[in-house]
Formats: structure tokens, C-alpha cells, sequence
């Protein structure tokens, strides 16, 4: 998925980071990403709500991830908080 550069911009802001457009496609599968990745997307609902954080989450996903699955996602593991490695797909 593509995001503005302005948005990518904002998502380094609001993780106190460089976002940067090498991230996208840099996972494969949403079951691949990692405790870290997770607690990104934990601080950015915080911080920009989950608008923002899905598209970033489908901006990181390598190739066209269904909305439903990524929403789905972000449901069990970002708000409920399961562990990602659990999470399937």
C-alpha cells in the first residue's frame, strides 16, 4: 500500500523516529511481525488513533493484504492485545 510522504512523516513524529518509505513491503505475512512491531503500532493508536495505524500496518505488508484481515489484526493484537505470534491468520 502507498502513503502520502506527508503521512509517513507524521507516523516518524508521532514514534519519535524516521519513518522512512523503505519500510514498505518489509514483512511478508501479518503473523511476521515482531513485539516491537506491535508496541509501534500500540503507541501509534495512542498517539494518531487507528486510521492512521492500519494504514501503516498495510504499508509495512509486502503485496495487497485483504482491509478486513489487517482491521482484524489490529483488533486482536493492537487493542485487545494478543501476542502477535499467536495471531491467525
Amino acid at each position: 500500500m502507498n502513503i502520502d510522504s506527508s503521512l509517513i512523516k507524521q507516523i516518524g513524529r508521532a514514534l519519535g523516529r524516521e519513518a522512512s518509505a523503505s519500510e514498505k513491503g518489509s514483512v511478508i505475512k501479518l503473523s511476521e511481525f515482531t513485539e516491537a512491531d506491535v508496541k509501534e503500532f500500540r503507541e501509534l493508536h495512542k498517539k494518531v488513533g487507528g486510521v492512521i495505524t492500519i494504514s501503516f500496518i498495510r504499508f509495512k505488508l509486502k503485496g495487497i493484504m485483504p482491509l478486513n484481515k489487517v482491521v482484524s489484526y489490529y483488533s486482536d493484537v493492537v487493542i485487545l492485545g494478543l501476542p502477535p505470534e499467536s495471531w491467525v491468520e
